[in-house]
Parts: C-alpha cells; structure tokens; sequence
C-alpha cells in the first residue's frame, strides 16, 4: 500500500475537511451577519439594491471592515469595542458623502435657506 491515499487518508483528510468545514462555517455565518446588517440600514438610507454584483462589491468591502474589527478587538490594550454598522456596506465613495461638515442641519438634497449671492460680506 504506497501512495498518497495510504500515507495521508486518514488524520490529514480528516484535519483538511475539519478545517474547509469551519470555513464555510465561518463564510455561512459572515453571509447571515452581512444580510441582517443590509436589511437592518439600507432600505431607510435607499441604498438596498437587488444588483448582484453591488451585492458582491458590499459584501467584500463588508469582510474588510469585519476583518478590521476583530483585528481593532484583539488588542486588549484598546480601551473600546469596535463593531460594524451601516458604514461597513458601503463603498468609499459612498462613505465619502457622509463626512464633511454640515452647519445647516440641511441635506445636501435640500435648497439652501439663504443663496450665497444674496448676502453680502462684511467690508474690511
């Protein structure tokens, strides 16, 4: 009895399905924990899409995010817990239109209360 399957059947294969189980485990659980965050954000942000590969590009950038969390938890010197949220679906250029500062307390939708050419600006 020569060859691999008599050299390796045993404990290897074993250990090898052991471990392609817990990764589908894993991807399984990263998968539910992706769509309970999408259902839970987007359809009041009108981001919820149905496009499978939007879907794909979420879901990626949502494994980053999730990798930089457990990485952020790991550290027990940090005096925090960090997690995901709404932020951790979204692409950067969709994270890009939520920073900025906004004194108006108007959406950038909004018209603006006052046009810039109807106020004048203080002589020096």
């Amino acid at each position: 009895k020569h060859g691999i399957n008599a050299e390796y059947g045993g404990p290897v294969m074993m250990l090898l399905f052991c471990v392609v189980l817990l990764l589908a485990t894993a991807q399984s659980t990263l998968l539910d924990e992706f769509k309970e965050l999408e259902s839970r954000y987007f359809p009041e942000n009108g981001l919820l899409t149905a496009n499978p590969q939007v879907r794909k590009l979420r879901f990626l950038a949502f494994k980053r995010s999730k990798n930089d969390v457990n990485e952020i938890n790991s550290d027990l010197s940090n005096t925090y817990m960090a997690q995901t949220n709404m932020f951790s679906l979204m692409s950067e250029e969709e994270r890009r239109s939520y920073t900025g500062l906004n004194i108006s307390l108007q959406s950038a939708e909004e018209e603006p209360l006052v046009s810039v050419s109807s106020v004048s600006s203080p002589r020096l």
